[in-house]
């Protein structure tokens, strides 16, 4: 894969994927063991392709504006975005206390720490009492685990460029603050369903 120029670390190489979205790949960085590179896809179909020049062509741009404009009281819960352009974005990667990297919450299937769920639940009251409408923040593939001690585990968004109707521009009916709320708590709902281990 070929290199790609950055502002703070000059050239870069992508190595090996570590993840994947519907409109982005992300994969390590040669040489740096901190940070990782999300790089928009090329290889989408002709629906999907539509579907980025339209609505995503700025989304690292867009979701790094957000992480620098995130509220002091929920920024810790949102993975830093060091750098990004219209075709990629630099951001840190988790780390346990144990120095290996943290997993998704899919990763870990079943999840019984309270302090990770209860911290979970600050971040969802916090989202629908302020307006927020982080919709993809409460999916257990964008949300990774930082085990900060044995019990300590904390929730940690790696993806959140959906924010508001205007992620999903066909579910016209999200322009109501009702459904918006709504769909977040189906998404709460969904989330403890799949993961939380009673």
């Amino acid at each position: 894969m070929k290199q790609i120029n950055t502002r703070k670390y000059g050239q870069v190489k992508p190595e090996r994927k570590i993840g994947e979205g519907n409109f982005r790949t992300c994969y390590t960085v040669a040489g740096y063991d901190d940070v990782c590179v999300k790089l928009v896809k090329s290889d989408f179909t002709l629906g999907r392709r539509m579907q980025a020049f339209l609505l995503h062509r700025q989304t690292n741009k867009q979701e790094f504006a957000r992480y620098l404009n995130l509220p002091n009281e929920i920024k810790p819960y949102f993975n830093p975005i060091i750098e990004a352009e219209r075709h990629y974005s630099i951001t840190t990667m988790p780390r346990d206390y144990d120095g290996s990297y943290s997993r998704s919450v899919f990763s870990h299937g079943k999840v019984s720490n309270p302090h990770f769920w209860q911290e979970v639940d600050k971040l969802y009251h916090y989202l629908l009492e302020h307006n927020l409408w982080y919709f993809d923040v409460l999916n257990g593939k964008n949300m990774f685990i930082r085990k900060e001690s044995v019990h300590k585990w904390f929730p940690v968004i790696v993806d959140y460029k959906r924010l508001g109707p205007k992620g999903f521009p066909w579910q016209v009916h999200l322009w109501l603050r009702s459904e918006k709320r709504k769909k977040m708590a189906r998404k709460y709902a969904k989330l403890l369903r799949r993961h939380k281990l009673a």
